[in-house]
């Protein structure tokens, strides 16, 4: 007891003066760090500790302290020792008083961060983390009026700024107007805002208001007239459901002021640093578009994202192959026979058959043509996924370089603790719409004409700042993340340009595929509850702006002339030749043999980021004339010369209303061409064909592209998608959505050609379609079979990716793998 009754004594130094009267050199102040009471802290009292701790078993009937307490008692003397060993030695006190050493810091930390959380006695993880980052920006630490602490504010020295200009020139500047005055003049006449969750959302605010005034002033008078007391209503229902004791009722009337505050603030914020008065702020309240702000969850600021300083999302990016095991059969069980084993086959898929596909037009095309014809990535494509949190890049560099065990340039999100490995710059555009590039042609041909001039134009212009350098970095991250097919490698060391164009549209396309197969691979509004992940990990309009940067780069690399693709398709009469005009490549791909997703995506890259959304419906129109077209000639193929005779009978030669013109235009291209071989023989003198049948098998094969397209609209303009009920209207909503068709058409007797688009007054609707089967001819003539095999096998129906279905019997699985031979050694286990 006297070591441990001297070890409290040497902590009880309050006075330099009291050990003279109390004659007790325990208790003199410390003046000098050989002090025999400091050498006793740091070595007799630690050993005297470990020698109780040592001594105290169940053997010997001695019981020692805790473990717990034994640590903390020895810890208090070798802080204390080190305190005041500090202060004398570099601090330059002439005596310390351990009195004032005191733990009510510490204590007063905790009760900050209780009070942060709500002063709810169950203080979850997230608020105390909150707390603890608040602590460390604004270096302020504020107890509670209920805890053991005195009420006492640590600052830290560091200084705030809110606002960076000088008062009296803003009272010069600033001018308060007659509206403003009128409503500060009556905010004792407001009235009791709505129920809703607006204003619910406000009380909840306003109580927290309160709540902070009650802990800075504690003037019970004061908040007596803005506290509720009645029974909380539908306004304070949101404050009731998350009270678990300690937060504040305001009445109405408090919520009203503080809704009126805050509409006001909304209004004259952003204009703060200007040299605009109010007036001129209400004049230009409607033509102002405040940008989007994030809120950095690291910091918890919310600000834009901007070149200097840019926002990103936390993403997850790896390879993928889900898309690749789509098969024209719909769902294949796990094989436990020879037979079925023969019916799971690897070119049944996707990947297998686009393998294929490669191989063949890297036979006959040019690489610098066939890149810009396809899109990749069935087979290891990139996909990016997010867990919807937002940060700063730079607190994203320090937070990194906080971690010790980061590898392999992982980490998880400071939020959710979800894994990610890089982050998605935001650009500052997004969410801005005053930087839209509006559309004001009158017309379908200076809408187009307007487009061909955007995508010879829009280049990317070289930049140094943040925002570029983190889009290059992600960029790198995406390249590391997969590896590409041989047939897409350069046989030189120097890569072709095109086949950096083709990674990056690629990744556009596998990311719209995924989220179509996350939906059940259409667009059709299912009866079961949708994927909870979709919105949440929505990132796809962020991606596309950082694709289209890279696109640009590459189709200067390139030296594609996006442009001239643009106006073959359209038909648009071509511009005079430039000196800088580039020789056409050989063995170039027919338009008909032309991917039109691969297509819509690179124009949507190439244009500009913020696009009317006239001029996207326009470019939607002009490449689905493609498809359809290219569906008509591939069914074409599927029939005999009398089954076209007979389907064309009657065809309409002045427009193409219907499947049967649309077929008539395409016999009359390719009847005369090698095109259609010896299918005549064997047929009867009047056969028959089922136009209700074509007609149904065009729209399916139109489908895909239609998804995607909407996907995009979805995506870039918010616009909901449509409530699709049955799989037979999708095809009808769809094209309604995405405005090929704008006027109201009767469902059951609905034809796809009814979609097609062409400007008005010119003959585009047949010159088009001549154009390019005049293209495709020219490729039957060099290599008949080949032409005819890309066309028949362009649009195919595929299978959403499934799991293998198991047998009803387990046992047969153990059965028949069991006598298997293994791959690789060719023995039996």
């Amino acid at each position: 007891m006297k070591t441990i009754y001297y070890f409290f004594q040497i902590h009880n130094v309050s006075n330099r003066y009291h050990y003279i009267r109390s004659l007790d050199s325990s208790i003199a102040p410390y003046v000098h760090v050989s002090d025999e009471r400091l050498q006793w802290l740091n070595e007799i009292f630690p050993n005297y500790i470990d020698e109780i701790q040592t001594i105290s078993s169940a053997s010997t009937g001695f019981r020692g302290f805790t473990q717990e307490t034994a640590h903390a008692l020895k810890f208090i003397a070798r802080s204390t020792y080190l305190c005041v060993k500090f202060l004398l030695e570099q601090a330059g006190f002439y005596y310390v008083l351990t009195r004032s050493f005191s733990s009510d810091a510490v204590e007063a930390t905790f009760s900050h961060v209780r009070l942060k959380g709500g002063s709810n006695d169950a203080t979850d993880a997230r608020a105390a983390e909150y707390a603890m980052r608040q602590i460390l920006r604004c270096g302020i630490v504020k107890c509670s009026k209920s805890s053991n602490v005195s009420n006492i504010d640590f600052v830290s020295t560091a200084k705030f700024s809110v606002l960076d200009h000088d008062t009296k020139q803003d009272k010069e500047n600033f001018d308060v107007p007659l509206e403003l005055r009128t409503k500060i003049q009556n905010l004792s006449k407001l009235i009791e805002p709505c129920a809703n969750i607006s204003s619910a959302s406000v009380a909840f605010l306003a109580g927290y208001i309160l709540k902070k005034l009650d802990d800075n002033f504690h003037c019970d008078s004061c908040l007596a007239p803005l506290l509720s007391k009645e029974v909380p209503g539908p306004l304070l229902r949101l404050i009731l459901l998350q009270d678990r004791g300690g937060l504040t009722y305001p009445n109405a009337y408090f919520v009203g002021i503080v809704k009126e505050v805050a509409d006001v603030t909304q209004k004259m914020l952003p204009f703060l640093n200007s040299k605009k008065t109010c007036q001129q702020i209400y004049s230009d309240e409607e033509l102002f578009v405040s940008k989007q702000e994030y809120d950095c969850v690291i910091c918890n600021q919310a600000t834009p994202s901007t070149e200097e300083k840019p926002m990103g999302l936390v993403v997850w990016i790896q390879a993928t192959s889900v898309i690749g095991h789509r098969r024209r059969h719909g769902q294949c069980v796990l094989p436990t026979c020879d037979d079925e084993r023969a019916l799971l086959r690897r070119d049944d898929t996707l990947s297998a058959e686009f393998d294929r596909r490669l191989e063949e037009l890297n036979r006959h095309f040019d690489p610098k043509s066939w890149y810009l014809s396809v899109n990749v990535g069935w087979d290891g494509g990139v996909h990016v996924q997010t867990c919807g949190h937002h940060l700063h890049l730079d607190c994203l560099n320090a937070y990194l370089q906080s971690l010790r065990s980061q590898q392999r340039g992982e980490y998880f999100c400071p939020l959710c603790r979800q894994l990610a490995n890089s982050v998605l710059p935001l650009a500052p555009q997004l969410g801005d719409c005053a930087q839209m590039v509006r559309s004001n042609p009158s017309s379908m041909s200076q809408i187009l004409d307007e487009l061909r001039d955007f995508l010879e134009e829009n280049d990317q212009k070289p930049s140094n700042s943040s925002m570029a350098e983190a889009i290059g970095k992600i960029m790198e991250v995406m390249t590391s993340s997969t590896q590409l097919k041989p047939m897409l490698r350069s046989k030189s060391d120097k890569p072709i340009p095109q086949s950096l164009f083709l990674f990056v549209t690629s990744i556009a396309r596998t990311n719209l595929e995924t989220e179509l197969s996350q939906r059940g691979g259409t667009l059709v509004t299912s009866s079961e509850p949708p994927n909870p992940f979709l919105p949440k990990r929505d990132c796809i309009v962020p991606l596309l702006h950082v694709l289209s940067v890279h696109a640009r780069v590459a189709r200067v690399l390139a030296r594609w002339p996006a442009w001239m693709t643009f106006q073959q398709l359209c038909g648009l009469p071509p511009k005079p030749p430039s000196d800088t005009a580039l020789a056409p490549i050989e063995n170039e791909v027919p338009l008909l043999l032309k991917d039109p997703v691969a297509l819509l995506l690179q124009f949507i890259l190439l244009l500009p980021l913020h696009l009317d959304q006239n001029y996207f419906i326009t470019t939607v129109q002009m490449v689905y004339n493609l498809l359809y077209y290219q569906v008509v000639a591939q069914i074409s193929c599927g029939l005999t010369g009398a089954e076209r005779a007979r389907a064309t009978t009657g065809a309409n030669e002045g427009k193409i209303c219907t499947l049967m013109d649309a077929l008539a235009l395409i016999n009359k291209c390719l009847g005369n061409t090698a095109l259609y071989m010896e299918d005549d023989e064997g047929c009867s003198e009047k056969p028959q064909v089922n136009m209700v049948a074509l007609e149904l098998q065009v729209q399916k094969l139109c489908l895909p592209y239609l998804r995607i397209a909407a996907l995009l609209k979805y995506h870039i303009y918010q616009q909901p998608l449509p409530d699709i009920r049955t799989p037979q209207t999708e095809f009808v909503c769809l094209v309604h959505y995405l405005e090929l068709v704008t006027e109201q058409i009767d469902w059951e007797c609905f034809n796809a050609a009814a979609a097609l688009n062409w400007p008005a007054e010119t003959q585009m609707y047949t010159a088009s379609p001549q154009s390019w089967c005049n293209q495709y001819v020219v490729f039957v003539d060099k290599s008949q079979i080949a032409a005819r095999s890309f066309l028949v096998d362009q649009h195919i129906t595929w299978h959403p990716p499934r799991l293998l279905q198991l047998p009803r019997e387990y046992e047969r699985i153990f059965t028949y793998y069991h006598k298997r031979p293994c791959s690789q050694c060719q023995s039996v286990p």
